[in-house]
Order: C-alpha cells, then sequence, then structure tokens
C-alpha cells in the first residue's frame, strides 16, 4: 500500500510539472459548422480533419469548413470513422447503415451499394463491432467485438474468445460484463480491459493475458476514450485530459491538459493531432473545442509598488531574471524581491567580470556583490548619469557633465578612474566593439564610431539605433527606434527586409538560439529567422529580388500582449537554462527557442481542385477549363495549415517568368481569374515551407477561343484574301489596256485641275492681302479717332467720333465676354466643332482685342493665314491658344512685328507665329520644350508663374498637336502643328 501511495504522489507530481498552458476556441455553425453535434473525426493522409455531424461530413483545414454536396443520400445524420487513413481509405455511413461515402484524395465519394455489417455470427450469437469508445455512452449489447491486426477478439458475459486465421479460437475465462464495454481499448494489436473492481488492468496480446497496475486507472470516475481508426487512447480523470501510451512492458499516461467541467459539454469525439500539438474536442450540442497548447510563458508584474513593465532584465539564476527594481521572475512566477538601497534607473544595468551588479540612480552610481545584500562600493559623481555601459572588458559611464553629454571609459569594473573622455552629442544608448581599435555607439540621433586611438566620436549614420546585438559570428545587428533593424558591416548600415506587415520596423532587441536562429521582440509580435538568411539577404550581389519571411509569433501563442518593450540595457536575456526571456507590456515573455515550433506547410500539401462559376462549384481534374463568355472565376486552392493565419505566405503567378512578381493569395485563400486571354495557360502556387524554400502546385488551364481567335478561322481567312488576291491580280491584268485609257484620262484632268489651283492660289493671296488691309484699318482708325476726340472742341465733331470709337470698342467688348471659352475648352472632353471655320477669322478676332496695346508699343500684328485654312478643332480652344500667345509676344515687342503664318503639310495645318521682341532666355525656351515633352500631367498644371504658356502646353497635348519655341536672332518663334479632319490629303 505504501509502494502504491508513493507510485502515485510521483505519477501526480509528474504530470502536474509537465502540464502546459493552452488556449481555448470554440468552432461552431457561427464559424461554419453545418450544425453544433460533432459526433466523429479523423485525420486523412493529406492533413485534412473530417468531421462527422448530424447535418453531413465536412472537412477543416485550419482556416476554415468545407462543406461537400452528395447527391442520393437519404440522410445526412452521419456515426463513425471506419477504414484506413494511410490507405487513403475512409468510410462512415449513416444512421442504420443506409448510405455510406468514401474519403478519398480530399474528396468525398457516395458508395451506392455499400452494406457494411454491424458484426459478426460466430457459434450462432451475433457480436457488434467495437471501434469507439463514446464517452459516457452505455453499452447496449450483451456481445461485441474488437479486430486487431493479429486477429479477433469477441467480448461475452465473463468470457473472451481470440480468433487469428489458420489456428483454433483461444477462450478466455474471466470476470467481464459487456456493459462495461468502455473500458475496453486497443493499442496497436493489443487489448486492454480496465478492471476498476480489482484495480488492475488486464492485457491481452495473441490470447495470453497479463495483468498491469496503473493508479489513474483505478480511479472508477476516470473515463476513457478510444477510437481503432485515429489509433488513439485517452484517458480523463478530474477534469485533467491525459494520452495513454504502451512502452516498455508499461501503460503511462502523459498530461496534455487541464479542462474544467469537462463532463458539463457532452464531448462525444476526441482527436490529439501530435504534429500542431492540438487537441480537438467535439460536442454534442456545443460545437468543436480547439484547444491548443502553448509554449510561451508570460509571468506578469503583481507587485503593486513597481512599475507593471521595464524595458531591460539581467539573469539572476539559471532559470530566473532580475529586473532594474530588484524583482526575480521565473517561467512561472515571482520569487521574490531584491532590497536595493534605492530606486535605480531602469533602462540600464550589466554585470562586471566579477559578477558585480552595476546600477545607478542620477549621480549615485551603486555596485552589488552576487549576494545582492547590500552596496560593496557606492560613487557619488558631480554629473547626472544616463548609462552605464559595457563592451567587452571596457567600462563606459554616459553622463551630461559642465553643459554637455559625455562618454566616460573607466580603467577597470570599480568605476574609479577615467582612462579616456569623448563628447557626444546625445545620449549613448549602447555600444559595441567592432574591432580592436573602435566601438560603435547608437544614440537617438544616429549611429557613431568611436576611436580610442584618436579619441574621436564620428558619426556614419542618421538611423537612431536604441540597441547593438552581438550574434556569435561576431557580427552587429542595430535596432532603430522605428526605421527597422541593420546589419553593421565594415562601419556601415545595411537594412534587412521588413516583414509584410511592417512590425519590424520598431525592434527592441535580439537572441540568437543555439540552431542560429535570431528572436526579435517588436511592438507587435515576436519574429524568428534564421541568421544565415539575412547574412545571404545582406549579400548586395544577391539580394535584389530575393524574398525574405520571418516567423511571426502572437498572443495566441501565449503572450499576455503582442507589443514588447525595449529600450534597455539588455533588453533581452538567455539563460544559463536554455530559455530566452524578453520583457512586454504585460509581463516577462519566457520560453525554449530549441523547443518552439514554426509550424509551416509541408511539401506537396497544395491542391486546388475546386472551381466557382457563377453561382457553381466543380471539381478539376488536371487541366482546367473556362469557357469563352466567362466573365470571373474564382479558384479555391487548399492547403492544411494549423498554425497563424499571418505566417501562411500562399502566393501565385500566371505564365511564370522569372522576372514576374508572385501575387499574394489572401486569407480567403481565393485566387480570382479574370481579364485573361484565351488559350492555354499554368498557373503556378507556391507556399512558404521555411529555411527559405517553397512547396509549389501546377495546375494547367485552357480558355475557350472565340471563333474568330481559332487557327482554323485564321487559315480560313488567310486562304480567302490570298484567293481574292489572285482573282483580282488576274482581273487587272485582263482589264489593263482598258484601263490604260482610262489613266491617261484622269492624268489629263489631274494637269488642269493642277492649273486651276495654282491660280486659285494667287486669287487667295490677293484676298488674303486685302482682308488683312480692311482689318487693319479699323483697328488704326480707332486710335486714331480717340486721339481726334482729344484734339477737338467741337461738340458735333466729338459726338461722331465717339459714336465711332463705340462701334469699334463694341467688337472688344464681345470678345472680352467670349472668356467663357476657357472653362469649355479645360473641362471638355470633346476636342473637335461641329463645323470647321476659319483660322484667319478666329485669329483676326483675337488680334483685335490686342489693338490698341500694339499700337500703343508701336508693334504691328501681321495675320499671313490664308483666309480657306479651315479648322475642325474646336474654335475655343484654338482661340485660347491664340490668345495667350499673342499675349506673351505683344507684352515682349516694342516698335517691331508680330506675324501670324499658316500653312498645310499634310497630315498637319501649321501655325507659326513671329515676334521681334526682346526674345526668350535660353532657360525658358529649354524648359518650356522640357515640359512639353513630359509625360506628367503635373507638370503641366497652372502655375503662378509662366499661367499663359502652361494653359498653351496643356491645350496643345490635349489636342494631339505638336509646340516648339525656337529663339532667333532678334525675337521668339512658335510653331504649332495641328492634325485636323479638314485636311484633303488626311
Amino acid at each position: 500500500m505504501t509502494k502504491l501511495i508513493i507510485t502515485l504522489l510521483l505519477c501526480v507530481l509528474f504530470l502536474t510539472l509537465s502540464g502546459q498552458k493552452y488556449s481555448a476556441v470554440w468552432l461552431t455553425t457561427d464559424d461554419g459548422l453545418p450544425q453544433n453535434s460533432v459526433k466523429d473525426m479523423v485525420k486523412d493522409r493529406y492533413g485534412y480533419l473530417w468531421i462527422s455531424t448530424e447535418r453531413g461530413v465536412i472537412r477543416y483545414d485550419g482556416n476554415g469548413f468545407t462543406s461537400f454536396d452528395v447527391h442520393g443520400l437519404s440522410n445526412l445524420h452521419f456515426m463513425t470513422f471506419s477504414g484506413d487513413r494511410k490507405k487513403d481509405s475512409i468510410v462512415i455511413s449513416t444512421d442504420g447503415r443506409r448510405d455510406a461515402i468514401m474519403i478519398r484524395k480530399r474528396k468525398v465519394l457516395r458508395l451506392p451499394y455499400y452494406r457494411k455489417k454491424d458484426g459478426i455470427y460466430f457459434r450462432g450469437k451475433y457480436y457488434e463491432y467495437y471501434e469507439k469508445s463514446n464517452l459516457g455512452d452505455p453499452s447496449l449489447k450483451m456481445y461485441y467485438t474488437v479486430s486487431t491486426r493479429t486477429g479477433t477478439y469477441l467480448f461475452s458475459k465473463n468470457k473472451i474468445v481470440f480468433r487469428k486465421a489458420g489456428s483454433p479460437a483461444v477462450e478466455i475465462l474471466l470476470s467481464f460484463d459487456p456493459n462495461n464495454m468502455k473500458d475496453v481499448f486497443s493499442i496497436d494489436e493489443l487489448v486492454f480491459i480496465r478492471n476498476t473492481k480489482h484495480g488492475n488492468i488486464i492485457m491481452i496480446e495473441n490470447g495470453r493475458v497479463q495483468h498491469l497496475e496503473h493508479p489513474m486507472f483505478a480511479d472508477p470516475e476516470a473515463i476513457i476514450y478510444w477510437e481503432k481508426i485515429n489509433r488513439q487512447v485517452f484517458l480523463i480523470h478530474k477534469d485533467v485530459i491525459y494520452t495513454v501510451s504502451y512502452t516498455n512492458n508499461k501503460i503511462s499516461l502523459r498530461k496534455l491538459m487541464n479542462y474544467k467541467n469537462f463532463r458539463n459539454y457532452q464531448f462525444y469525439s476526441m482527436y490529439y493531432d501530435r504534429d500542431y500539438k492540438i487537441l480537438y474536442l467535439g460536442s454534442l450540442t456545443r460545437g468543436l473545442l480547439v484547444l491548443k497548447q502553448l509554449i510561451f510563458y508570460a509571468v506578469k508584474n503583481n507587485i503593486s509598488s513597481e512599475p507593471p513593465t521595464f524595458t531591460s532584465l539581467l539573469p539572476y539564476t539559471r532559470s530566473s531574471v532580475l529586473t532594474p527594481e530588484g524583482v526575480v521572475f521565473d517561467s512561472s512566477r515571482i520569487l521574490k524581491r531584491i532590497r536595493f538601497d534605492s530606486k535605480n534607473f531602469p533602462n540600464s544595468m550589466l554585470y562586471d567580470n566579477r559578477g558585480n551588479l552595476i546600477c545607478f540612480k542620477d549621480s549615485t552610481l551603486q555596485i552589488y556583490p552576487p549576494s545582492m545584500y547590500r552596496p560593496i562600493l557606492r560613487h557619488v559623481f558631480r554629473f547626472y548619469i544616463f548609462n552605464v555601459l559595457r563592451a567587452g572588458d571596457l567600462y563606459f559611464l554616459n553622463a551630461f557633465h559642465n553643459n554637455q553629454y559625455v562618454l566616460m571609459e573607466f580603467a577597470d569594473h570599480t568605476y574609479s578612474k577615467v582612462k579616456r573622455k569623448f563628447i557626444t552629442r546625445q545620449v549613448v544608448e549602447c555600444i559595441q566593439q567592432c574591432d580592436p581599435y573602435s566601438y560603435v555607439a547608437g544614440c537617438a540621433d544616429g549611429l557613431y564610431v568611436l576611436d580610442v586611438r584618436h579619441l574621436t566620436f564620428k558619426k556614419i549614420s542618421h538611423i537612431p539605433v536604441k540597441n547593438i546585438c552581438r550574434t556569435r559570428d561576431g557580427n552587429l545587428w542595430a535596432m532603430s527606434f522605428a526605421n527597422g533593424f541593420y546589419l553593421i558591416k565594415n562601419k556601415k548600415l545595411i537594412r534587412m527586409p521588413m516583414d509584410r506587415d511592417n512590425n519590424l520596423s520598431t525592434p527592441h532587441d535580439l537572441q540568437e538560439d543555439r540552431r542560429g536562429f535570431l528572436w526579435i521582440s517588436t511592438n507587435n509580435g515576436l519574429y524568428r529567422i534564421h541568421r544565415k538568411i539575412l547574412l545571404e539577404y545582406s549579400d548586395t550581389t544577391s539580394h535584389i529580388n530575393k524574398e525574405v519571411h520571418y516567423y511571426r509569433y502572437s498572443k495566441k501563442d501565449g503572450f499576455n500582449t503582442n507589443e514588447f518593450n525595449g529600450g534597455g540595457q539588455p533588453g533581452s536575456a538567455a539563460l544559463a537554462n536554455g530559455q530566452f526571456a524578453f520583457p512586454s507590456m504585460d509581463g516577462v515573455v519566457f520560453f525554449r527557442p530549441e523547443s518552439v515550433p514554426a509550424v509551416l506547410p509541408y511539401s506537396g500539401s497544395i491542391s486546388a481542385e475546386r472551381l466557382k462559376v457563377g453561382d457553381s462549384i466543380r471539381f478539376l481534374n488536371d487541366t482546367l477549363y473556362l469557357k469563352k463568355d466567362y466573365h470571373r472565376a474564382e479558384l479555391y486552392i487548399d492547403i492544411p495549415f494549423y498554425g497563424q493565419k499571418e505566417n501562411l505566405v500562399l502566393e501565385a503567378q500566371i505564365d511564370s517568368t522569372t522576372d514576374k512578381k508572385w501575387n499574394v493569395i489572401g486569407d480567403d485563400r481565393v485566387l480570382v481569374l479574370e481579364k485573361l486571354p484565351s488559350g492555354s495557360h499554368v498557373l503556378y502556387i507556391r507556399s512558404w515551407i521555411g529555411n527559405g524554400k517553397y512547396t509549389y502546385k501546377t495546375l494547367s488551364f485552357y480558355i475557350q477561343p472565340y471563333f474568330y481567335e481559332t487557327v482554323w478561322f485564321r487559315i480560313l481567312t488567310g486562304a480567302i484574301i490570298i484567293t481574292t488576291m489572285v482573282a483580282v491580280i488576274r482581273w487587272s491584268y485582263r482589264r489593263f489596256s482598258t484601263q490604260k485609257k482610262i489613266i491617261q484620262t484622269v492624268t489629263d484632268r489631274l494637269e488642269q485641275t493642277e492649273m486651276i489651283l495654282e491660280n486659285e492660289t494667287s486669287h487667295q493671296e490677293n484676298l488674303f492681302q486685302a482682308i488683312t488691309h480692311d482689318i487693319a484699318t479699323p483697328i488704326k482708325h480707332l486710335s486714331n479717332l480717340s486721339q481726334m476726340m482729344l484734339d477737338t472742341d467741337s461738340p458735333a465733331l466729338q459726338k461722331k467720333y465717339f459714336d465711332s470709337v463705340y462701334k469699334s470698342t463694341e467688337e472688344l467688348y464681345n470678345l472680352a465676354m467670349s472668356l467663357r471659352e476657357y472653362r469649355e475648352a479645360i473641362s471638355s472632353n470633346e476636342i473637335f466643332a461641329e463645323k470647321a471655320y476659319s483660322l484667319h477669322e478666329a485669329i483676326e478676332r483675337k488680334i483685335k482685342l490686342f489693338a490698341d496695346m500694339s499700337e500703343y508699343n508701336a508693334t504691328k500684328i501681321i495675320n499671313t493665314i490664308d483666309q480657306d485654312l479651315v479648322l475642325s478643332v474646336k474654335e475655343s480652344i484654338i482661340n485660347i491658344i491664340i490668345q495667350n500667345l499673342l499675349d506673351n509676344a505683344v507684352k515682349n515687342t516694342a516698335g517691331g512685328t508680330i506675324v501670324f503664318k499658316g500653312y498645310r503639310e499634310y497630315p498637319y495645318i501649321v501655325i507659326m507665329l513671329t515676334d521681334t521682341g526682346k526674345g526668350m532666355p535660353d532657360e525658358k525656351l529649354n524648359y518650356y520644350n522640357t515640359l512639353y515633352q513630359s509625360n506628367d500631367e503635373d507638370e503641366t498644371k497652372f502655375r503662378n508663374l509662366g499661367l499663359g504658356l502652361h494653359l498653351v502646353i496643356r491645350l496643345v497635348k490635349k489636342i494631339n498637336a505638336i509646340i516648339e519655341f525656337r529663339k532667333q536672332t532678334q525675337g521668339t518663334l512658335v510653331i504649332i502643328k495641328i492634325i485636323d479632319i479638314c485636311s484633303k490629303e488626311f
């Protein structure tokens, strides 16, 4: 009895120590379950969890549920899974075994002729199959059978018969009641019977009986759950869940977790995923409970007199850390509080080479022995201390002295004698040695190099640095305040890539584990990446287009908060027992880096077998076919992944090329196919599986072309064109003699037309000179009238002159009222007028507007444009262009001439404006010519300077014209070329 008690106590102690924390999430109909009664679970060989409910069988991939419509089923009340997972053959039937389905290759197939028997007959008795011990279900039959790989066991009252192929049946007589079948389970080919009456376990192997003992099985309140297809056995005792195994001739338990009030949830099925350390519990009423073991331990600071957060930690013992306030934590609780003589500065402390603790407050430096009882040295300086720092065997103290920041190097760990002084611009947050004669120091305004030979303190980067960490290979890594982290190489900073959510822009500290992985705490999660990947990225010859992925851990893995804390020295601790400790905004996070898994997809786990077009979903074979008139197709990407979704990197690429970008597939894992050309395509899907590697899935698909895109249509069209051309050539050859006469006749007519056009050109030139004179005279007359009005005293003559002025200025008024054209020209998308108009007349109207000013400047404005030269470009646009160019010319020309020229030059109508003014400087000429050639719309927006010419260039681009500014001997030449639909040759 004493031995039994000791064994029980040791067992309970071991199980208590091995227990872990867990997260609990209920999945119900709100999350995609068709119904909240989860009756059975099994995981297939591809990594998907299949769940049996009262409304069908569904598949769970860690992200969501997928239901399958199976036609022809009489009901959807499915029962228990059976079959062989390794052979990819899982079968489940409905109640009454009226219908059954098979799960194979991630799909569901109906078995229309499947009729699985409930049991077997033996010696006139019917023995029902026993493959699962449903939690709490009573045994209602009198005869049961359990099969193993080595034989079959038939259970009846006080007798068990073992049958093996080729051998006679073996009868085993023992005290057994079939009503207690819930106490029966098998492990491999062994069958076990719990005997609560005698407090032992009966094991039967090939018909041979052995008796085992285990105190936990003796308690009749303990519940056993066993399922044959999953090959898993659980024991639930006082709300603690254990897995059962048989090794080294002993039956043993391993504690998974404790779930309070286990019996109250009507759990009916269980499955433990060893790969991901997830326990699934199926309830008859509540849905699916997902329990995940947590591998991080976050210990809160419950001392009310101390601040809840801290930025620095020091190892205290092999398994505990010390905060600047003297609080000692281990991975389970606060161990004690060391009473320092005074409250220390929270951001900086260190151990010297003798194990003494050095900390400070204000201007007092205190050195504590390893006993931490009281300081052995206390220095009071005449300056304010900001940081105590150590780099190798050198000890530094950063302070504010004589109105300046000073970094002092001391001769030894006692801080009694200053060896060197360096003047700094800011507080030195951290320091590390980079070579025998220099150190790198991080400050709030950048990174500096400290040269001990020349006593210099030189800035090498403007990136603010709060921490510098050294890895085992000697490399230094700089943690910035808000710009990510960097590798310090050859006294230069090489920026490391960001994570997808840019959380690494605020790193705090870095620790390297024994496998070479770097652990980086941030304001939003803890990140892990192998050092080798970052060093490969830092190589300038290889990091171009090289993708780097980090693994992120969040509060779902066991933190109290995702926000870590940092900025102190040191900002984290590596303990002698192998644990890391990082300070967070809600406690200290402890973990063993080598035991923390990185849950990622495994190679070959991607599948793409479901396609949704319109409202229908269909399953695919090796090649995907889409009809020619499809508008949008959604391809569902399936991948079993039970980790945090932010660590799943799922990307796709169509018709891959080396320089083509991979597109990220969202959390819904749906790839949209739209606006793709017809023909054959290849879809590439990949998922990151760690260490810079990917697993790939390739899918060919074909988009049906329209009839005019097919090869046969192109061949037929080509044949028709060739046949037509041959026929036309033959017909042309036969008609050649006839056409020769016709051509001669047409040639004679063209020569006559040419002569007529030459005469017409002469007439038009004479008419142009007359029009020019008639237009110039009224403008001059208006000026003379104004002067004559001033010179005469006769009221009658003044009235006469005034009437003439009124009529002449009315035109100018009407022209001024037409300024509304600006709005029409700028806002309208139409550039062509309903009816062509004379370019000459349009320019004449603008010349009238500037007549007074040009005459005042003794400048002539000449319009040499042919009056028959017409434009179809909107007159409002042309008016604005001419008005602004003429405005510039008049303003910059005194005592000179301004000449308009225009002509047709296929396919353009050319307008030239020449002035004899002071001319445009070379820099402005280059600016406006460059401005026209620029494709940047923002450059041609209205500016405060040069508004008119900016507007001109904008409108010229709008009508797809060409403008050029040239410098002349005197003045400026502006050339505009307009493609116009009125051009006869166009």
